[in-house]
């Protein structure tokens, strides 16, 4: 056996190389001894159209020994196993052909997607316009039951159906994000044979706005149509509160326990306060006094047990009250369940809905009186509104 070649000299800062073990040399490759592939290929004017994804073995250590040098061996008895001619039909194509089809391949992947609205409102676009698909919207046509527009009288010949609340919402989403950006998606070039690939959401728009626009034309009537829509159930809930109410003011004006009640507490905080100017002599206190009143002590007093009791002037007033007029508490309840009921009722936010319901009634006269029916969408049809 051969010695070992001297290993040459290591440079300062790196260990000396590896010696190799015996019988191989520094040429020698694992890859360089696996044999060659002995079964068939394809011919030179064929091209394969697709790749086999797979991790090939290029060490002998893992090859020998292994069921693949087993196969690799029986290759030439296994020649029918699959002929050539099934895979050429499924896999393989003319190298001309392939020619084309990569040079196609090629320019599609070479093609610059134009986008025209920012990146916050390309989002909302593209979530608004993937509702509306969900929703079965797929061609801004079908939107002209709220916008009108160029197609106006095909939806009127044909007959349109009644958009949903929700598609309502995801076009006037869909608009919002076109604020700002009319003018461009406009000027929008749609070219098959383009080198640019445009955003579908914005194709949409563009579409939108070019058959039924302006945009500011297209908003209003979306958002008009929505608050039509919503009318009913907002005035519903807005009665409801109000009716609570005025059933809660009724109770409280009918009321024979509740003077009574307030009578007492006009006794006793007198009769308290005498010595004070500011606080005696009143003769009406806020509610938020009667609260107060809950949490005035009255002085500690020995119970029956010998325990002592507190007890707060509230309390003393409806106690003695009692007395005089055994069907007091109840009576007191039963007119006061009216006020427990609507205790969360907001004043302002009321106001402020019934404000918004008054408005949009006004909206709806003023659309009527500017247009004839024969120019209103369906949406605003004089028997739906």
């Amino acid at each position: 056996v051969p010695a070992p070649s001297p290993s040459p000299p290591a440079r300062r800062g790196q260990a000396p190389p590896l010696p190799l073990p015996l019988g191989r040399t520094a040429k020698a490759s694992g890859a360089e001894a696996l044999p060659s592939w002995r079964g068939p290929r394809p011919s030179a004017d064929l091209k394969a159209a697709q790749v086999v994804n797979w991790q090939p073995i290029r060490q002998k250590s893992r090859w020998t020994g292994s069921v693949w040098e087993k196969v690799h061996g029986t290759l030439q008895d296994e020649a029918g196993l699959l002929p050539s001619d099934a895979i050429n039909e499924a896999f393989m194509r003319k190298a001309s052909d392939a020619s084309s089809v990569e040079r196609a391949t090629e320019a599609k992947q070479q093609k610059v997607v134009k986008q025209v609205l920012p990146r916050e409102s390309a989002l909302s676009a593209e979530l608004s316009h993937a509702m509306l698909l969900r929703k079965g919207i797929r061609h801004p046509s079908e939107l002209a039951w709220v916008v009108g527009g160029s197609w106006y009288a095909d939806v009127l010949g044909v007959g349109a159906s009644e958009l949903s609340t929700e598609t309502l919402e995801a076009v006037a989403a869909l608009l919002k994000a076109a604020n700002g950006h009319e003018k461009q998606l406009c000027n929008l070039v749609e070219a098959a044979e383009s080198t640019v690939d445009l955003v579908p959401a914005e194709v949409f728009l563009r579409e939108l706005l070019l058959q039924a626009g302006p945009l500011e034309l297209v908003q209003s009537r979306v958002d008009l149509s929505l608050k039509v829509s919503s009318f009913p159930r907002r005035l519903s809930v807005s009665q409801a509160e109000l009716e609570e109410v005025l059933r809660a003011i009724t109770a409280v004006k009918d009321s024979t326990a509740l003077p009574a009640l307030l009578k007492g507490v006009l006794l006793l905080g007198n009769y308290i306060n005498s010595a004070s100017r500011s606080l005696g002599g009143a003769v009406g206190v806020t509610l938020e006094s009667l609260s107060k009143l809950a949490h005035t002590r009255c002085r500690a007093k020995m119970g029956k047990s010998g325990k002592q009791r507190q007890m707060n002037a509230l309390c003393m007033v409806v106690q003695h009250i009692q007395c005089s007029q055994p069907n007091f508490t109840v009576a007191l309840l039963s007119d006061l369940d009216g006020c427990r009921a609507c205790s969360n009722f907001d004043t302002r936010q009321a106001a402020d809905s019934v404000r918004e319901l008054r408005y949009q009634v006004r909206a709806v006269e003023a659309l009527i009186e500017d247009c004839s029916e024969a120019q209103l969408p369906p949406a605003f049809s004089f028997e739906r509104l």
